[in-house]
C-alpha cells in the first residue's frame, strides 16, 4: 500500500509528513501526559498507532535511498545508512536508560516527539525530485 502511495507522490514529501505526524502523535500524548498519569493501554495504542505508521514510513524510506543518490555513490550510502542504523540500535538504549532515569515519563515522551521533528528538519535538505512526475500520463480515455 505505501508503495502506491510512494509512486504517485513525493518521497521527500511522504517521509517529512510522516516525521510531522509522528511528532504531533508523540508530542500532543506527552503533553496530555502533565494532566493525567499514563495507563497501559495508553501505551499499547501508542505503540500500535507509530508501528502502523512505520510499516508505511520504512519502503518509502528505503526506496529513496537509491534516488537521491547517483549510481556511482549508491554502494557507499546503503554502507552509511545500515551503518548509522547499526551504531542508534547500539546507542539508543543507553540513552534512552539515562533519559528514563533522569526524566518524568512525559518529559521523556516530548524528547522523543522533539527526535521525529529533528528527523523531519533534516529531511528539508535532502535534494530530491520526484521522478514518476516527469512521466507523462495518458489521458483516460486512452488507457486500454
Amino acid at each position: 500500500m505505501s508503495g502506491v502511495f510512494g509512486d504517485r507522490i513525493s518521497k521527500k514529501k511522504f517521509i517529512l509528513s510522516i516525521d510531522l505526524l509522528r511528532f504531533i502523535i508523540t508530542f500532543v500524548w506527552g503533553v496530555s501526559l502533565f494532566y493525567h498519569s499514563f495507563n497501559i493501554v495508553e501505551v499499547y495504542i501508542y505503540t500500535f498507532v507509530l508501528s502502523l505508521i512505520d510499516a508505511v514510513f520504512n519502503p518509502i524510506y528505503n526506496a529513496i535511498l537509491p534516488e537521491v543518490a547517483n549510481t556511482d555513490n549508491l554502494s557507499r550510502l546503503v554502507s552509511i545508512n545500515q551503518m548509522v542504523f547499526k551504531i542508534a540500535s547500539i546507542l539508543a538504549p543507553t540513552f534512552a536508560g539515562i533519559a528514563i532515569i533522569k526524566l518524568q515519563f512525559n518529559q521523556f515522551i516530548i524528547l522523543d516527539s522533539i527526535t521525529f521533528l529533528i528527523a523531519a528538519l533534516f529531511t528539508l535538505p535532502i535534494k530530491y525530485e520526484n521522478k514518476n512526475q516527469t512521466i507523462q500520463k495518458r489521458p483516460a480515455h486512452l488507457i486500454i
